[in-house]
């Protein structure tokens, strides 16, 4: 009967012991969560003291403000239809991203168009300076001409007076004379008219440096239309200026600009 009762009060004191630690792990695991939730809302707080005051510092709440800001607005400058829209409303964009795409097949073919024309006028004043060059050689060719023209009428010249003083002598038949004369017209006709052809050729030179200026002019013209053409292509890309926000969208793909 003794021993009976001390089994029983040891089976009753473990039963205890095992209540017990079941008790305490229980409160261990609640302190465990409490302790969490705990700094999880010391965490929140803290986080919302340090926004607060940083909004402090950093923002003015009133009902009652302006705001100083930079706008640059972002004007197209050219006209068409848009092909691509790459923002968003209020989107902040760094400077130089690309905005707006605009159709550029018109002027694609105007830039095409100008390099058409520069090629023409370039044409133009090659064939211009080519005929100054001609001219410049026909006035030599003309001038070596009148040289030997000149030389050959100073011989049928002399030629003409000898038999000329000798018809008077009656020294040679007439018809010699008539053929040295004949001879003396032919070259002085010769020599005048290849001065003519000197001063035609001369003319002719100066006509077309003239030429040259208007040339030059032309394709200096169809170099500004080019670089215009070129410049207004570019205009079909829109990109950002500045780095910031962008403002309410108000285009879209296939609208008119």
């Amino acid at each position: 009967m003794f021993v009976f009762i001390n089994r029983a009060e040891n089976i009753y004191s473990m039963g205890e012991w095992h209540q017990q630690r079941r008790n305490l792990k229980r409160r261990r695991r609640r302190n465990i969560v409490l302790n969490i939730v705990c700094i999880l809302l010391v965490g929140s707080g803290l986080w919302v003291t340090i926004d607060y005051f940083w909004r402090r510092l950093n923002y003015v709440v009133t009902n009652d403000a302006t705001v100083d800001q930079y706008v640059a607005p972002l004007n197209i400058r050219v006209a068409g239809y848009i092909r691509e829209v790459r923002f968003t409303e209020h989107q902040f964009v760094h400077r130089g991203d690309t905005l707006l795409v605009l159709d550029d097949r018109e002027y694609c073919i105007r830039v095409k168009e100008a390099e058409a024309a520069l090629l023409d006028a370039q044409g133009t004043q090659g064939v211009i300076r080519s005929g100054i060059e001609t001219s410049r050689t026909n006035v030599a060719v003309q001038e070596a001409n009148i040289a030997e023209a000149k030389a050959k009428l100073w011989q049928t010249e002399q030629d003409f007076q000898r038999f000329e003083r000798l018809m008077r002598d009656e020294s040679v038949p007439g018809q010699q004379y008539e053929q040295a004369k004949a001879s003396y017209e032919a070259a002085l006709a010769r020599y005048r008219a290849l001065v003519a052809q000197k001063q035609t050729a001369e003319s002719q030179y100066t006509e077309a440096n003239m030429r040259t200026v208007g040339a030059e002019a032309n394709v200096l013209r169809c170099e500004a239309d080019l670089d215009m053409a070129r410049l207004n292509l570019s205009y079909t890309v829109l990109i950002a200026p500045y780095d910031g926000y962008i403002g309410r969208r108000t285009l879209e793909p296939g609208q008119f600009v």
